[in-house]
């Protein structure tokens, strides 16, 4: 939907599996460090250029963790990201305006375009 498909490198696992018990600091540092260094190096194989953990929990313990590059590739993460854009879209909107932006919403042209065929 988005274009991302051809984007995607590869999709890989850590293994073994790390759980919730482990992320709440049930595995030490430099467990969970190698896990996630040998899965991104499966990555990094396939094509990867930056590693994004796609487990919340596990993306903040690499924050906290400052773990920024893992196999020679960037790190992302994904909640400083998030906050990042929401800060962006403020700026956009005029900073300190209370009002909502306006933005196009990718689902307007397909509303459009559904309602002609429709009718």
């Amino acid at each position: 939907q988005h274009g991302l498909t051809k984007r995607v490198a590869s999709i890989v696992t850590v293994s073994p599996e790390i759980t919730e018990y482990d992320l709440e600091g049930n595995l030490s540092d430099d467990a969970l460090l190698g896990r996630m260094e040998a899965a991104s190096i499966r990555a990094v194989a396939d094509g990867a250029g930056i590693i994004v953990p796609a487990e919340g929990v596990l993306n903040a313990r690499l924050a906290s963790l400052g773990i920024d590059e893992i196999a020679g590739v960037p790190v992302l993460d994904s909640f400083a990201t998030l906050i990042a854009h929401a800060e962006m879209l403020v700026q956009v909107a005029g900073g300190s305006e209370r009002r909502r932006p306006e933005f196009k919403r990718p689902w307007q042209d397909l509303e459009a375009a559904t309602a002609s065929v429709l009718r």
